[in-house]
């Protein structure tokens, strides 16, 4: 089970992630809210080409799961 958190942080303050992260890095809410972020694109896992919803933002390419609770927090706060 995964449970996401939504906190408000100083955005000086260091990420540290644990051993089973694999990469961190501060995403401005300004791009995730940006609707021209978001669009189909083919990503490969494990060498399986599959076609999804994804999310850019400078060389990062957010998609899967991470992808759907983005897209589901945009969703909360619209209501």
């Amino acid at each position: 089970m995964v449970r996401p958190y939504v906190a408000l942080l100083d955005r000086n303050e260091p990420l540290v992630p644990s051993p089973e992260v694999a990469l961190s890095f501060w995403f401005p809410f300004a791009a995730i809210a940006r609707t021209e972020s978001w669009h189909e694109e083919t990503v490969f896992a494990r060498g399986i080409q599959i076609n999804a919803r994804v999310l850019r933002h400078q060389d990062h390419v957010i998609w899967g799961m991470t992808e759907r609770i983005l897209a589901r927090l945009l969703e909360l706060l619209a209501n």
